[in-house]
């Protein structure tokens, strides 16, 4: 439904869109608009439920580069709160270092149905948005609204709108050159859950076109404890529905005993699921590093502390927010919203997850 507009009350209490515009803009005493003319166009505004395009408004005023900007982040209802918690800071940080005029609004969705909030898209409030953790559903429906609010996505690279995104060919050729540092032939891939299949796929797709060149064999176990849009990644392992990490864990572990080339190397999409992970391998006698390295994606608060500390390919979270609220106040300050992609190097930093830890750290360096 779209957003009622000034022209509309404008025709319903029969005055000029000028004179609505200078009552919603506080501008009425000023101009001296009648007091009984303001209540019927404020009245006829509350029932409308109007929202002032804070976009529009603030391009009409001098010196918009000095307005404070309010920026909406769209977040799935999946995400954890190491996710969230590590965003916020950067964006915390971000703001304060760079003494940016930036107001961020949180807007939660439910992942695959983001038209749950689309009168937020329609309603003119922010005048730019971000859309974390997008599936590809997502990303389809916000292109048919053709919202003219400039839109961010964050590590989801979309065809319509601009977006900040993890260079996956970087990430696919420092795994790879890990695990063949420590002798590896073959080595799995585990999720438990069944999200971001686009990305999921293309990630997938590039760490075994990248290991293959080094000899080594990839095999793949994608879990359904939450189902994503588009066709589930294929693997070894059966997907089980509604399938707890847990359960998703110890399945795939004991399934992997029993195969004549067991993995020695193990690249967990998500560095949060190591926990669940390892007490698995607990569980069927299986020691890290000396049985099986372990890889994950993302660093967080407490992988550096378990015993042993997890070995990570990090994502740049500090310098992603950086560069989509850059370019947000680029784009709002040229009005100029052409589709622009940034891709960011992730990190390799090696813990004891993987043994040999000296010999391994010229991997590091050489990613540095």
């Amino acid at each position: 439904m779209t957003s009622p507009s000034i022209r509309q009350i404008a025709e319903n209490v029969k005055v000029s869109a000028s004179t609505v515009s200078l009552i919603m803009s506080g501008r009425a005493d000023e101009m001296r608009i009648s007091k009984e003319t303001q209540k019927k166009v404020l009245d006829e505004a509350r029932k409308l439920n109007y929202q002032p395009n804070v976009y529009a408004r603030r391009l009409r005023r001098k010196g918009i580069e000095n307005e404070r900007k309010v920026i909406a982040v769209f977040c799935p209802d999946f995400f954890g709160e190491e996710v969230m918690g590590r965003f916020i800071l950067a964006v915390n940080r971000c703001i304060l270092e760079k003494d940016l005029l930036v107001e961020i609004v949180i807007k939660p969705f439910l992942y695959g149905n983001i038209g749950s909030v689309e009168g937020a898209f329609q309603s003119n409030l922010f005048n730019g948005i971000i859309i974390m953790g997008a599936s590809e559903s997502d990303a389809e429906y916000v292109a048919k609204l053709h919202v003219k609010t400039p839109i961010i996505y964050f590590n989801y690279a979309d065809t319509t709108y601009s977006s900040v995104c993890l260079d996956d060919v970087k990430l696919a050729e420092m795994t790879a050159g890990l695990f063949a540092s420590g002798g590896h032939r073959t080595i799995a891939i585990l999720e438990p859950n069944n999200l971001y299949s686009k990305m999921t796929r293309k990630r997938i797709g590039y760490l075994q076109e990248y290991c293959a060149d080094k000899g080594i064999e990839v095999l793949t176990y994608i879990g359904n404890e939450k189902a994503g849009d588009g066709q589930q990644t294929a693997g070894p392992a059966s997907a089980a529905q509604d399938e707890t990490p847990s359960d998703f864990f110890q399945r795939v572990t004991e399934e992997m005993l029993h195969l004549e080339k067991r993995p020695t190397g193990i690249f967990l999409m998500r560095s949060t699921r190591y926990w669940p992970f390892y007490l698995a391998l607990q569980k069927y006698n299986i020691h890290v590093p000396e049985d099986m390295e372990v890889v994950g994606v993302t660093d967080f608060g407490y992988a550096r502390h378990l015993q042993p500390a997890l070995t990570v390919i990090d994502l740049p979270v500090e310098q992603m927010v950086e560069s989509a609220l850059q370019m947000m106040l680029t784009q709002l300050q040229g009005g100029i919203f052409d589709r622009m992609v940034i891709w960011s190097t992730p990190r390799l930093i090696v813990r004891e997850t993987c043994g040999k830890q000296e010999a391994r750290r010229e991997c590091e360096e050489r990613n540095l």
